[in-house]
């Protein structure tokens, strides 16, 4: 997934790459960066030139060791893109797996995904919202011939990875950030960047609400994270379920038999409740004084669509959480 190419967002938007780095504003061929597979650390390796250029755009001093220049970077990016002198909360948006940036295959992108989320937010509610781009990547296309659809489920293995790796670096960023609360919701595999994103945020003083739809992982994942408790962060949990979800169940959608079922290529139990996953995770939670609400949304049927999740009235659930 590269984002080189993209349109100016009318929201503050974030773009990281597999590897968890940003992109600058500054338009890079995505033919330049396939070549790199989409790592701005082995492009701007192979291209100091561009590398100085776009230092010199985000006013960087000269002198600076290669890891420190490209650290220095991302919060130079980050806190460009952000206006940290705001006195409104964040809302951080975070979309899923196998999300093209642009539209290919007549599959849903992940700027329509956002479209779909921010419409929903309920008259006279404001959010000042930050879209969360980063490489879930994309393939396609899911089918009904299992044998062609395991490339899907391992590049989902591959994004999972990806996600920890976005979710830990945004937490970085956010824990320098210093910003006092926010707010985060994702949908399906963004879940794992929010996950990863609060190990960083442990030790700092901060406020945070997460809201995660159709969370694709395992709930012992999310308990985790909170091994030594929570420390200064002060955070509140909502699992939004649904037992028909098939993709969770990595199930067919006729029969809900055929597929490799919730635990192979990555576990995806906490979202489709297999088990009662999402029902044991809130109750480890709150044995640890980690606030946690669950919204079950079974009764939408056998979908995983963004769409369906954020249409009225049901919507208004998730936002009024």
């Amino acid at each position: 997934m590269y984002f080189g190419e993209r349109t100016k967002e009318k929201q503050a938007s974030l773009y990281f790459d597999a590897e968890g780095n940003l992109y600058p504003s500054k338009r890079l061929p995505n033919n330049d960066l396939e070549k790199y597979s989409g790592s701005m650390k082995d492009f701007y390796i192979s291209n100091p030139g561009v590398f100085s250029e776009i230092k010199s755009d985000y006013q960087l001093p000269d002198g600076l060791a290669f890891d420190q220049a490209l650290d220095s970077l991302n919060w130079a990016i980050f806190s460009s893109t952000l206006d940290l002198s705001s006195e409104l909360v964040p809302t951080f948006l975070i979309h899923g797996f196998r999300k093209s940036y642009l539209p290919q295959n007549n599959d849903r992108t992940s700027q329509q995904d956002f479209d779909s989320i921010m419409a929903s937010l309920p008259t006279p509610m404001t959010k000042n919202f930050v879209l969360v781009y980063w490489d879930g990547l994309y393939d396609c296309c899911i089918g009904a011939n299992f044998s062609e659809n395991k490339r899907i489920f391992e590049a989902f293995e591959q994004a999972q990875q990806n996600a920890q790796k976005v979710g830990k670096s945004l937490g970085k960023l956010l824990e320098q950030s210093k910003i006092k609360e926010m707010e985060m919701l994702s949908f399906s595999l963004g879940a794992q960047v929010i996950n990863s994103v609060i190990p960083q945020l442990i030790n700092a003083p901060v406020k945070v609400h997460a809201t995660l739809v159709e969370p694709a992982m395992a709930g012992q994942n999310l308990v985790d994270s909170f091994e030594n408790g929570s420390g200064q962060l002060q955070i509140s949990l909502t699992i939004v379920f649904n037992e028909e979800d098939f993709v969770l169940k990595k199930k067919d959608p006729k029969v809900g038999i055929f597929g490799p079922g919730p635990f192979r290529y990555g576990i995806t139990t906490l979202g489709c409740n297999y088990d009662k996953d999402a029902e044991l995770t809130k109750e480890l939670l709150e044995r640890k004084n980690i606030s946690c609400q669950l919204l079950n949304f079974s009764f939408i049927g056998k979908t995983h669509r963004v769409p369906n999740y954020f249409r009225p009235p049901h919507a208004t659930l998730i936002w009024n959480n």
